[in-house]
Parts: C-alpha cells; structure tokens; sequence
C-alpha cells in the first residue's frame, strides 16, 4: 500500500513498525556494547590518565540524579576509608 500526499496518515505499516523496532534494538545493543566496552577500558586503566572521557560519557548516561547519588555513595566510602585509616 503506497501513501499518497492527499491521505490522512493512518500510522505506520507492519513493515515499518519491524523496520523501527529491529533498528532500536540493534542500536540498544550497540550503545549496551560501547558502555561495556568503555566501562571495562576505565577499570582496566588509571582514570587519570585514560578515562575522563569514559567516565563523563557514563555519567551523562546514567543522569543527573543517579550521579549523585553515585557521587554521595563515593564520598561516604572515602570518609570511612579515611576514619579507618586515621585509627
């Protein structure tokens, strides 16, 4: 069935509701594949020297509020880290 100018749109065909699900998924697991890839290469490396980038593009992906949680959750694990070690 073609669509022509004139035609109210009527949503989207079988094929092109396929077309648009195949190509989300294959772009998830694209996205899931690069986070695990950049998340492996920060554990792996000195965050110093080799992942601002990686870890600046997690941070953007897990969101402002979850970042800082993430952050208070570190900051509550170096201030132990410090009572233990001042002991």
């Amino acid at each position: 069935m073609t669509k022509t100018k004139n035609e109210p749109w009527r949503g989207y065909t079988l094929d092109e509701l396929r077309y648009r699900r195949a190509y989300t998924e294959a772009n998830t697991q694209v996205q899931r594949m690069m986070l695990t890839k950049q998340v492996a290469d920060l554990r792996r490396g000195n965050p110093v020297t080799r992942g601002w980038s990686t870890l600046r593009d997690i941070l953007s992906a897990v969101g402002y509020v979850n970042s800082a949680l993430l952050a208070l959750r570190v900051f509550k694990s170096i201030r132990g880290l410090r009572k233990n070690l001042r002991r």
